[in-house]
């Protein structure tokens, strides 16, 4: 069984840890996004207040990976 590990980031912190993390267990790695930019001061309160009204936008999965491995 393959392991993926999914994440989200606003400023690609995230990414870089969880590439080292998936390289280091020889994982998949894949983002959650819904695809609005979350960047600077108007993303990071977008993202406040989307978590504050529990509002749950359409969401994707990007990367390259293969669910039935």
């Amino acid at each position: 069984m393959k392991t993926l590990c999914l994440y989200y980031t606003r400023t690609n912190t995230t990414k870089e840890v969880i590439e080292t993390i998936a390289q280091t267990i020889g994982a998949d790695v894949a983002q959650y996004t819904d695809g609005k930019s979350r960047k600077g001061f108007p993303g990071y309160v977008g993202a406040c207040f989307a978590t504050v009204n529990n509002v749950i936008s359409k969401v994707s999965i990007k990367g390259e990976f293969d669910p039935a491995a």
